[in-house]
């Protein structure tokens, strides 16, 4: 396994070159998501806009987290960057954002069955955290913008500039890799050897 550090916009040839259970830390720009914001991103027209301006920013990463904020005069501090998992969102209406925004990039925790082979179909990756929430939020140097302050602080979408976020884990990679399937076939056989072992027949 390798540490590599990230800068958006990835080349296609940076994200081939990643395996899971890769290190990786990640500059650039990127914005935030929950369940109620991908309703909104995902809207044919309320949508348009926001998803206009991911694109004209170069957003290629989706951060699936509830950030809380300290609003200053002149500028909005990031306090903390909260990671959700990413079956909360969904795998439906995650692969439809990728599709739609060109995204490279999904950060989030824990596993979300079958993504692996959405990733290897749409050559992103999959992004698990190994951090802490204060420790994303100081690497954020700059809030560019807060779209549907409506929902709710942590349920808006947040875009962020940031500076070696991290550090995550690649959990699916663009050839069909999953860490979390790995992790779990290798369970299933160990377990397997040993029930054998001790002569124990499950039904």
């Amino acid at each position: 396994m390798k540490t590599v550090h990230l800068t958006s916009p990835v080349s296609e040839e940076t994200l081939r070159g990643l395996d899971a259970g890769d290190s990786v830390t990640l500059s650039g720009r990127l914005f935030t998501c929950r369940s109620l914001t991908y309703d909104r991103l995902l809207d044919p027209e309320g949508g348009e806009g926001v998803r206009t301006r991911l694109k004209d920013l170069g957003a290629q990463t989706v951060f699936h987290s509830g950030p809380l904020v300290k609003e200053h005069p002149d500028h909005v501090e990031m306090i903390a960057m909260v990671p959700m998992p990413s079956w909360l969102a969904g795998r439906d209406k995650i692969e439809k954002a990728v599709d739609l925004l060109g995204l490279k990039v999904i950060i989030g925790k824990g596993m979300l069955d079958g993504l692996e082979k959405f990733c290897k179909r749409s050559g992103c990756v999959h992004l698990v955290c190994a951090g802490n929430y204060n420790e994303y939020a100081s690497r954020v140097v700059r809030v560019i913008d807060c779209c549907w302050p409506e929902l709710g602080r942590p349920e808006a979408m947040w875009i962020v500039e940031a500076d070696r976020l991290g550090p995550f884990i690649v959990d699916a990679d663009t050839k069909g890799k999953s860490l979390y399937q790995a992790i779990d076939e290798g369970f299933r056989s160990e377990a397997a050897d040993l029930l054998e072992e001790l002569d124990i027949k499950l039904d």
